[in-house]
């Protein structure tokens, strides 16, 4: 990660109490070199473990608009403690499927003892978001509150990682943000699954895991910069940019990004 990426995003980092990898946007230039309006757009994890305090925080930066992209199995295990004042979205994002059919760790360590496709199927997974055209509803659904809701937006799934970063990537892309610099906040969240990355590592390695399955281990609980760039190699490839995805594959049409860039970035 270069260094100044990284100086900025540690000043973008939210503390909070029981919700992890949360941060927002400051300082970050856009299309025609206009910079994102301060504290308009945060990612995190699932909400479901914030406390009152996390709660307070989120509403004091204004927050009106709460993007859930996990799937109603995930929302009924663990339900947003909700901010107050804001509209909740549930836009449904499939994960990996690995994920899917893997879901403890000892599924996991199963799995990875026959397989070893971890890094192929979580690059496919990143993809089938922009491409799939039921997933790209869910995409629809979030980008049309981020532009409805009067105030500033909070978008997560789980952890905060894969289903987050593409939307995210996805919405900086569209506003004009350097590649570099989404690539690299991306990568921010690295930080804030380390010790449940080392946990997981210990886990395997206690149970014998060869070298192999703690590869495909860490390729499926990672970030990996080759995964979201090739989300956004993918958009450019089909449609020239992220702009132009969101206004023709995604049906927002010229009008509707002009919109998003109007109200995310300042004059």
């Amino acid at each position: 990660m270069p260094a100044a990426a990284a100086k900025y995003l540690n000043k973008a980092v939210i503390n909070l109490d029981q919700v992890r990898n949360a941060r927002t946007y400051r300082n970050v230039r856009g299309t025609a070199g206009q910079i994102l309006r301060p504290n308009m757009f945060f990612r995190s994890s699932r909400l479901s473990a914030a406390d009152a305090a996390d709660l307070k925080t989120l509403q004091r930066f204004g927050i009106t608009g709460v993007i859930d992209l996990r799937q109603q199995f995930e929302v009924q295990a663990h339900p947003d403690r909700r901010i107050a004042g804001s509209t909740y979205l549930n836009a449904p994002i499939a994960s990996d499927h690995i994920s899917a059919i893997a879901p403890t760790t000892d599924d996991l360590f199963a799995y990875f003892q026959q397989h070893n496709d971890a890094s192929v199927v979580k690059q496919q997974a990143y993809r089938r978001v922009v491409s799939d055209p039921e997933l790209q509803a869910s995409l629809r659904q979030g980008l049309t509150l981020a532009l409805s809701t009067p105030g500033a937006v909070l978008c997560h799934c789980s952890m905060g990682k894969d289903r987050t970063g593409v939307f995210t990537a996805v919405f900086l892309a569209a506003l004009g943000v350097d590649r570099q610099f989404i690539i690299s906040d991306y990568m921010q969240s690295s930080l804030a699954i380390q010790a449940n990355a080392a946990k997981l590592d210990a886990y395997f390695k206690q149970k014998g895991a060869t070298d192999g399955m703690i590869q495909n281990l860490r390729a499926l609980s990672g970030v990996h910069s080759s995964y979201i760039a090739g989300v956004l190699d993918w958009i450019d490839t089909n449609y020239g940019d992220a702009a132009a995805y969101l206004a023709n594959g995604l049906g927002f049409g010229a009008s509707g990004v002009q919109e998003l860039q109007t109200k995310f970035l300042q004059a």
